[in-house]
């Protein structure tokens, strides 16, 4: 039996156990212990069914914040400005708002992270060569300061060093930077964490939309993605609206030689509501303007327009969470039409198992392909800007496009701040007349004349260890197991990635 096919089938098994499982009264309490039985065993914490859905109140912004964000200028730290330094929970907190005005009208912010990655790689791109065993390492530097000017108008700067060990295979653009900014813009807006008001943000920034299946800054990279542009917004309570018209950076390993692509142009907006406290939803639509794009090895301008939305929650009385996305794609290349659409929906579950907090989850991909490779019209999804490694395999050999995919995912959090996860992949091509891509939506193979869909299945194995806001580690295993497309037109050697990552975060 084809492994794709046994993994539908576990799918369908599996579906229907989880729904009577998720929906089972939860056992009774234990009973007392006797006197003299000495001290009860420590309670388990509350497992209870997800509450129904309420009006989402709003919560003051905590001092200092949770965590550290994915974007660091998306970080409130003026809770903290008016507080005494030395009552602060960690020394650099302090860093956190240093008031350069007697008043504290005029504050900065300070911060940085340093990253360390390893990996080690067997048979890369399918590949028996010998180059194809490798193994390297990758060191990442950022840093960056906040100047807030009153209460309405702030500079932020962050910088980013990337340095990639020899690759026998050569370097990749993700990985190399000796030196560049990644952050540069002047905001003028309502406070930080206001619940109404307006903005605009001129400069180089990242943008992160959504669950980043579209638009990421793509922390994964060495090298992040970034752009250079215009953002403004609109915040009246739950709803937000995010503008933004900006151009890809194009990224270069020397210093300060980044330069914003003037053949590409990214714009839209975005809009997010988060009313109730058991779901949230957005709406978007994201243009794309490309000179010189390529596709089926035609090469024409492309204008292309993604509209779609997306839903995430918990049902209530459940232990049932979910989340879907899905948009569709138009416009033209060339002469051409673009007609494209992709979907995704992910259902878990998380029974109450003592301590261990786990989640099972079942994930469902589609985006569609080119059913006639050569022409004009173009069928084939355009993922634009994602996250792809978080999706499709963290051995980045598959994006989201042409592509149907389904996933077993489960975690389990032994103790505290440390985290087991695995996921079993599933893949094949949406339609047989067009490529296999990868995570950066590139070709990775060619149709080559093959009719065969099947791509492959990969397992990935993480460990995730957090200590407080500062430290982070990371260790993880993939192997990828070709399938029949793979095997009937090139190279189709089993490939293995294994790695350890180390960030500090300021």
């Amino acid at each position: 039996m084809r492994p794709g096919t046994l993994l539908a089938l576990v799918l369908v098994v599996l579906a229907p156990a989880v729904g009577r499982a998720a929906l089972a009264e939860p056992p009774p309490p234990a009973p007392a212990a006797a006197p003299g039985a000495g001290p009860p065993a420590p309670a388990c914490p509350p497992c209870e069914p997800y509450p129904c859905c309420e009006c989402r109140k709003p919560e003051a912004p905590p001092c200092p914040p949770k965590a550290y964000g994915t974007q660091r200028f998306d970080e409130n730290w003026r809770p903290c400005l008016c507080l005494d330094p030395c009552g602060l929970p960690h020394w650099t907190d302090r860093l956190k708002v240093v008031g350069l005005t007697r008043d504290k009208a005029l504050w900065a912010s300070v911060g940085g992270q340093a990253r360390v990655r390893l990996e080690r790689w067997e048979n890369q791109g399918f590949s028996s060569a010998p180059e194809a065993d490798d193994d390297w390492g990758l060191l990442r530097v950022r840093a960056h300061a906040d100047v807030h000017l009153g209460r309405h108008a702030r500079v932020y700067a962050e910088g980013i060093w990337a340095y990639q060990e020899e690759r026998d295979l050569g370097p990749r653009p993700i990985d190399l930077n000796q030196g560049d900014l990644l952050n540069l813009f002047a905001e003028v807006a309502s406070p930080v964490g206001a619940l109404h008001g307006l903005g605009v943000r001129v400069g180089r920034q990242e943008l992160l939309f959504g669950k980043q299946r579209l638009i990421s800054p793509l922390d994964w990279a060495n090298n992040r993605r970034t752009f250079q542009g215009v953002r403004a917004w609109a915040v009246e309570g739950p709803h937000r609206v995010d503008a933004f018209w900006t151009r890809p950076v194009i990224l270069e390993e020397g210093t300060l030689d980044d330069e914003w692509n003037e053949d590409q142009a990214l714009f839209g907006a975005y809009y997010q509501n988060t009313t109730w406290t058991c779901l949230t939803w957005d709406a978007y639509l994201i243009g794309l303007w490309r000179e010189r794009a390529t596709y089926g090895g035609v090469t024409e301008d492309e204008r292309r327009i993604t509209l779609g939305a997306r839903i995430d929650g918990r049902i209530p009385g459940t232990r049932l969470d979910y989340e879907a996305e899905g948009g569709v794609q138009f416009g033209s290349f060339g002469d051409g039409d673009v007609r494209a659409g992709f979907a995704s929906l992910v259902l878990g579950w998380s029974p109450c198992w003592g301590r261990a907090k786990p989640r099972l989850a079942l994930g469902l991909d589609w985006a569609s392909g080119d059913d006639e490779a050569g022409d004009q019209d173009v069928g084939t999804f355009n993922q634009l800007f994602p996250l792809g490694h978080a999706y499709h395999g963290y051995a980045d050999l598959v994006g989201r496009q042409n592509l149907l995919a389904a996933y077993l995912h489960a975690s389990v959090e032994p103790v505290q701040s440390l985290q087991l996860k695995a996921w079993l992949h599933g893949f094949w091509r949406a339609d047989e007349a067009d490529a296999l891509y990868h995570a950066g939506g590139g070709v990775q193979r060619a149709p080559a004349g093959s009719t065969e869909t099947f791509v492959g299945t990969e397992l990935d194995l993480t460990l995730e260890y957090a200590l407080g806001r500062h430290w982070a580690a990371l260790l993880g295993w993939s192997r990828f197991f070709p399938g029949d497309f793979v095997d009937e037109t090139g190279a189709h050697r089993t490939v293995d990635f294994l790695y350890l990552q180390v960030a500090w975060t300021l």
